[in-house]
């Protein structure tokens, strides 16, 4: 029988392995789908719109009319014979967004099969690059999970079928325009007569991605519509729970079992009617029951009716009254968290956006000696007679120097950046009753390797510490050269970057407070050991000589646009970096506008060779409609004026931008000015970042400006404009630890090169092509996001005025910001992951919604421990109640807000090791609370899910082994 070959009746029927060939297992995928719809339509369920995963759209298609149900078997058939003939590959699954991926490995020979969401995507090939990536993924701490599959569906390596299997559609398949409207796998929109009814529309199916995501959001874009999964299991239900908010939760239905449910399929369609009837579905009851064979659901005739009330009511009103009305005006009050606060920062004239750092002279408060104990990172040199100073407090100190290894003693030594060495460290000082009360970093006070002393040494600190649950702690970073106060002094761009730790750490860890000392050689090491004892007035101070000075901004004077022009050339010649991204393209339209430019496009994607644009742009060459649209763009430019030469490379390399320069100077005789728009996002919680994925974030500033640099010494350039950003000065969030860095380093390198290099440190945009960097918040914080980019976020012509005024200016560094910049960073300075979570989660117990409905089903917690965890989870997640076996992630929790929720559940269970990965690990009530009441074991790993799927890469293996390691 079919289900004994499907496993599901007893003993596995010894056939069962042919149904994973091809040839034999979609023409079943397609007939269990098609049959168990057309019953749900029989029994009064008429969609409103469809939505088919690959193969699934062939069910869609044919329930839309556009196929019959005899050509749509014959065509499923045709396709699996053809798919079985060629060669096999496989697919995989990949918890990374496409940028991520392709930025990060090498996809050489792989095609990506689907976008699942906007962190989840599965690639397909030959196997032996699948393995390739699998095992480069596995280097980098990132899960991947190989999928059971005969050949690489939806990859270049189906294309030798995609001829055949046109022709064969075009002589035997009657197409039709759709009677149904349904959604398309290749373009995520809904299916046009054109398309449908096009052959060659079923190749590039068969070949080309599978759109999902875009897909399943078109779908969802209507909020009152209740989604039904045709097919085994909830896996797709999954998948869009993963891309609406947990309130849309309820109207995702499966309609069968998956293969681990032992729940009878009969109870999981009836369930599922159950929930549809309840949202409101006109269902035909008759027709449901009107089923001629006895089963232990359906008793086989239709159940006698039964009129109700079964007495007259007493017509007695019981109801509450509405109280009386209230005024809806917004009260402010100090409660008001820094989202609101931020809003309320009015919109500035675009003429001072444009903002010059300052420095004022400030008297320092007496020093006030506490007792503590210190930890300090010292080298030799300056730090030596810092750390004499310390130690003549009396206080306990253990002193931290870069090692080959871990060496443990009160001079102990790590390596730098090693996470596992430092988490070794500091549960040594735990075991032996050291408090983690004041950590000084020294190591940048003198030359060095700044990025593996400062930056990756301090995000390795925190994240040890963070494993342990430590805090309460005060980072003080000492350094010289990340500042420049008085014009004098040598800048160290690789120190500026303990910016980033400096503003973000606490942003991420709110229970820790941080200040960076910049000090001169003048100041000396006595003026640093007073500053440690003195209260914080803000995040960055400097010292120079016996003077102290703090930061600030001023507004630069505005500058009539036209004479801002003058910056520019008539026909000048321009490099830019990062030329085929949105904010190049657009600064080169306007370069091509105003001044008739002759540009060098530079970036990691080219074009398709030119000869070929034509076609691209009328169609008859198909390409992505990413690379259409760049094509377009380009055409654009050109005639407005400009002339363009489109260049491939990485700026990273300084080989591949003097091939750049090369074909400026050689094209176009010259080259006047650069701008270097390249840059790479960060995302990601420290707690769950490995140090590549800094590097990849640094690449492009880095890397990128000293190949720039090296590339064009010797030439007279106009100008050099590095786009930085305004996290340089504000922090940017959680998750901006690395972008924040990258951009102080920026600005510092920018001050620090002199002739006519500014660093332009630029608020946000209208545009934003890395919003899916917000898929880590709440969806109400995403929205606020959006809006507030939409309400003060920089438009091009806005932010091409702005460029040229910041050109002409002649200073070495501005910051652009669309609102007071003082009264933005100090509202930045306390929006943290606490903000962030309160502000999405907050509320009165009054404000809970009910919980979900989940595949699990609702399980009582039991003990005290389950009840204070479920508690907590209620509190954090706003619900009425959770299940003991309830999924932390299916419920709709985030990593972000699971730190804040586990530094709760730290207070209730004070001897438990809570590290803010467990909540990965322990996803459960149950599980989690096992480990908090004292079980120190590896907890069992939870059934996958693709809303866990979904989740940032977060480097949650490597984190358990350095927790059972340690």
């Amino acid at each position: 029988s079919l289900a004994a070959l499907l496993g599901r009746g007893g003993d596995e029927d010894p056939r069962a392995a042919r149904l994973q060939q091809t040839e034999l297992a979609q023409p079943l995928m397609f007939a269990v789908d098609y049959a168990l719809a057309r019953t749900l339509m029989d029994w009064g369920l008429r969609p409103a719109a469809m939505l088919g995963y690959s193969l699934g759209e062939y069910v869609a298609a044919c329930l839309a009319g556009v196929l019959s149900l005899g050509d749509a078997l014959a065509l499923v058939a045709k396709r699996a014979e053809l798919i079985a003939a060629l060669p096999g590959g496989s697919m995989a699954a990949v918890p990374l967004s496409v940028t991520d991926l392709a930025v990060r490995f090498d996809l050489a020979g792989l095609d990506i099969a689907a976008v699942n969401g906007p962190e989840l995507v599965v690639v397909a090939g030959e196997s032996a690059a699948i393995e390739r990536l699998a095992a480069d993924l596995r280097a980098a701490d990132v899960p991947c999970r190989p999928l059971r599959t005969s050949h690489a569906f939806h990859s270049r390596l189906l294309a030798p079928a995609a001829a055949e299997l046109t022709a064969w559609i075009a002589a035997n398949v009657t197409l039709n325009a759709p009677e149904l409207p349904y959604l398309s796998n290749v373009t995520g929109s809904p299916v046009t007569a054109d398309l449908a009814t096009d052959p060659g529309y079923w190749a590039r199916h068969m070949c080309e991605t599978v759109r999902f995501a875009d897909a399943a959001t078109e779908l969802l874009a209507d909020e009152h519509l209740a989604v039904v999964e045709i097919g085994p299991g909830p896996s797709l239900g999954a998948l869009l729970r993963g891309l609406s908010p947990a309130t849309r939760w309820p109207l995702i239905t499966a309609t069968l079992p998956a293969a681990d449910d032992p729940r009878p399929a009969d109870e999981v369609l009836t369930d599922a009617l159950a929930r549809l009837w309840l949202l409101g579905a006109d269902l035909d009851w008759s027709a449901y029951h009107g089923r001629g064979t006895a089963t232990p659901v359906y008793r086989g005739t239709a159940p006698g009716r039964v009129p109700l009330p079964t007495y007259p009511f007493q017509r007695q009103r019981y109801w509450i009254e509405a109280k009386p009305a209230t005024g809806t005006h917004r009260i402010e009050t100090p409660a008001d968290g820094p989202l609101e606060e931020f809003d309320r920062i009015p919109l500035l004239p675009e003429e001072q956006w444009i903002n010059l750092p300052t420095w004022r002279q400030t008297s320092a408060a007496p020093a006030a000696p506490q007792a503590a104990s210190w930890l300090v990172f010292a080298r030799p040199g300056l730090a030596e007679d810092v750390l004499d100073g310390i130690r003549r407090t009396g206080d306990p100190v253990t002193v931290v120097r870069p090692g080959a290894g871990y060496r443990p003693g009160p001079d102990a030594t790590v390596r730098p950046g090693d996470v596992d060495d430092l988490l070794k460290l500091l549960r040594d000082l735990k075991r032996g009753g050291t408090r983690l009360d004041r950590v000084v970093h020294l190591w940048n006070l003198d030359d060095g390797d700044s990025l593996s002393l400062g930056l990756h040494t301090l995000v390795a600190l925190a994240r040890a510490a963070g494993e342990l649950g430590l805090g309460g702690w005060t980072l003080d970073l000492a350094a010289t050269g990340t500042q420049r106060v008085l014009h004098d002094g040598e800048l160290r761009p690789d120190a500026a970057t303990l910016v980033g730790p400096n503003l973000v750490i606490p942003m991420e860890y709110p229970g820790v407070q941080t200040r960076l000392i910049d000090v001169d050689a003048a100041a000396g090491a006595a003026a640093v050991v007073a500053e440690l004892h003195r209260p914080a007035p803000g995040r960055t101070v400097a010292l120079r000589g016996s003077r102290r000075w703090l930061p600030g901004y001023e507004v630069l004077a505005p500058q009539p646009i036209e004479q801002a022009k003058d910056v520019l050339r008539e026909e000048g010649v321009y490099l830019i970096t990062g030329g085929l991204g949105g904010i190049g393209l657009a600064m080169a339209e306007r370069l091509a506008r105003d001044s008739h430019a002759k540009l060098v496009l530079f970036g990691r994607r080219g074009l398709p060779p030119r000869e070929r644009w034509a076609g691209i742009a009328d169609g008859t060459d198909e390409v992505p409609g990413t690379i259409r649209d760049r094509v377009a763009r380009v055409q654009e430019i050109e005639a407005l004026g400009g002339e363009v030469v489109v260049v491939e490379g990485d700026v990273a390399e300084e080989a591949d931008v003097r091939r750049a320069v090369a074909v400026a100077v050689e094209r176009f005789g010259a080259l006047h000015g650069i701008l270097h728009t390249a840059g790479v996002p960060g995302t990601g919680l420290m707690q769950f970042k490995q140090p590549g994925d800094a590097d990849q974030v640094l690449a492009p500033k880095l890397p990128g400006s000293r190949a720039l640099s090296a590339a064009t010494d010797g030439l007279d350039l106009d100008f050099v404009a590095l786009f930085s950003s305004i996290t340089s000065v504000t922090g940017g969030g959680p998750g901006q630890v690395d972008y924040c860095a990258g951009n102080a380093w920026l600005d510092a390198y920018a001050a620090s090169h002199g002739g006519r290099t500014v660093s332009i440190s630029w608020g946000e945009w209208t545009w934003n092509a890395w919003d899916e960097g917000l898929s880590g918040y709440e969806e109400d914080i995403q929205t606020y996001f959006r809006e507030h980019r939409a309400k003060f976020g920089i438009d091009f012509e806005q932010g091409w005025r702005t460029l040229l005024r910041a050109l002409a200016s002649g200073e070495p560094h501005v910051v652009v910001s669309t609102q007071d910049l003082d009264a933005v960073t100090a509202v930045a300075a306390r929006f943290s992951v606490d903000a962030v979570t309160s502000a999405a989660h907050g509320g009165s117990t009054a404000d809970r919604h009910p919980r979900p409905e989940l595949v699990t089903p609702f399980q009582e917690p039991e003990g005290d421990a389950e009840r204070a965890v479920a508690e907590a989870w209620c509190e954090a997640l706003r619900l009425d109640r959770v299940g003991a076996s309830d999924n932390f992630f299916e419920l709709g929790g985030t990593s972000l807000l699971g730190i804040s929720l586990l530094a709760t559940l730290r207070t209730s269970f004070p001897d438990a090791e809570l590290p803010p990965h467990i909540i990965h690990e322990a996803p459960t009530v149950a599980a989690l609370a096992k480990i908090a009441a004292g079980d120190r074991g590896t907890p069992e790993p939870a059934p996958d899910s693709a809303a866990q799927g979904q989740l940032r890469r977060s480097g949650i293996k490597a984190a358990a082994a350095r927790r059972r390691r340690a």
